[in-house]
């Protein structure tokens, strides 16, 4: 797999494409197993201020869908992410507590982060996108996003 780097506790086989301007990762699992856990390193491969992964568990031979969430650890260096947006499957990600869409974390050291996310409960897609560098068109539009999500979280909860 050359500079990239994908671990699971049960996986078969990972392939990840990149086409410059995403990296999709799709990781095959064994049928009698459950993956509980997927790491993406993608610092060697990134350039630019954009990214996006697109990550998918399948199982088995014929590459079926899985029927259930695994979670989604994404290792990333040499970004400032109090100056990123990021998002999940369309919806903002914050940095430092939202497990709702997923998270992004600071390691001990300061240098390095996770953003930690899981997949839809079939697996079939994950799309991460990571904006390092945003403007404030895109830092307005992350902020509405969240503050849209949790309004309609609190009347859902009180009307239900």
């Amino acid at each position: 797999m050359g500079d990239y780097a994908v671990t699971g506790d049960t996986l078969t086989d990972a392939r990840l494409e990149t086409d410059g301007d995403s990296i999709d990762v799709p990781a095959v699992i064994d049928p009698d197993e459950n993956l509980g856990e997927l790491h993406v390193q993608p610092d060697p491969v990134l350039s630019g201020n954009d990214h996006e992964f697109d990550l998918s568990i399948v199982e088995g031979l014929y590459e079926m869908p899985v029927n259930s969430n695994v979670a989604v650890t994404v290792h990333l260096e040499n970004y400032d992410p109090e100056n990123a947006v990021h998002w999940r499957n369309g919806d903002a990600i914050a940095v430092s507590g939202d497990a709702r869409d997923g998270e992004v974390l600071t390691r001990n050291d300061g240098e390095r982060h996770v953003l930690m996310a899981y997949t839809d409960g079939n697996g079939e897609r994950e799309s991460v996108e990571i904006t390092e560098d945003a403007g404030w068109t895109d830092r307005v539009w992350n902020r509405l996003n969240r503050y849209r999500r949790s309004r309609g979280s609190r009347r859902s909860a009180t009307h239900s």
